[in-house]
């Protein structure tokens, strides 16, 4: 999976609120950085898909230079390939247990907009929650194609380690991995480009809020 964008982290002192009393536009505020919070395990684990891809490359490299007198070393390395893959699948499983949990709290703001009195920031509240569940549905898509895109990469390991190769069905498979990564690329370029947008709408939302926030 390429490297996704995260979401912006607010840098406080105290809490970077002026104002402690409790009101809408602070409760909306809480939910969404705490959201923020909720997804670090998908921000960490993007480093470890990135890590896993790139050994794998490197090991695909070596097994396709190898000729069939060095069959036990394409086994070998094949055997290392698949483990990488459910590496991947394990590290995927976290990551979309981040962006669940994210979400989950993020949508919790959605119960205080319609409490805020300020109409400016209101709308931008409303911006947020719409930006929401346009990355949460742009990640769902994102997700499954990459989990599709790992099925076929063990399918294309395991073709590499059969003895009696055949070569148009490796080749035929070989296109349909490159179709997905494709497809996978531009899913992330959604996601990311939804990622912004959800930034953005927070950024708006907490300049009208007056809501004391200081940006990275």
């Amino acid at each position: 999976m390429k490297k996704l964008v995260g979401l912006f982290s607010v840098i406080s002192l105290g809490a970077m609120l002026a104002a402690c009393n409790s009101n809408p536009e602070k409760t909306v505020y809480d939910h969404l950085e705490a959201g923020v919070e909720e997804e670090s395990a998908y921000t960490e684990n993007q480093s470890s898909l990135q890590e896993a891809e790139e050994q794998e490359q490197q090991w695909y490299e070596e097994v396709i230079e190898l000729g069939m007198d060095e069959y036990d070393q394409i086994v070998s390395l094949t055997d290392q390939l698949i483990s990488s893959v459910d590496q991947r699948r394990d590290f995927l499983a976290e990551e979309k247990n981040g962006i669940e949990a994210g979400y989950e709290e993020a949508t919790k703001a959605e119960a205080e907009i319609e409490s805020i009195e300020n109409e400016e920031a209101k709308a931008h509240a409303q911006e947020v929650h719409e930006a929401i569940e346009q990355r949460y549905e742009s990640y769902n898509s994102l997700h499954d194609l990459y989990a599709e895109s790992l099925d076929l990469d063990q399918t294309l390991y395991e073709l590499l380690a059969q003895e009696d190769l055949n070569v148009e069905e490796l080749e035929d498979h070989i296109d349909q991995v490159n179709s997905k990564y494709d497809e996978l690329k531009e899913a992330t370029d959604q996601f990311n480009q939804q990622t912004d947008t959800y930034n953005q709408a927070k950024r708006a939302f907490y300049e009208s809020a007056d809501l004391n926030v200081t940006f990275d």
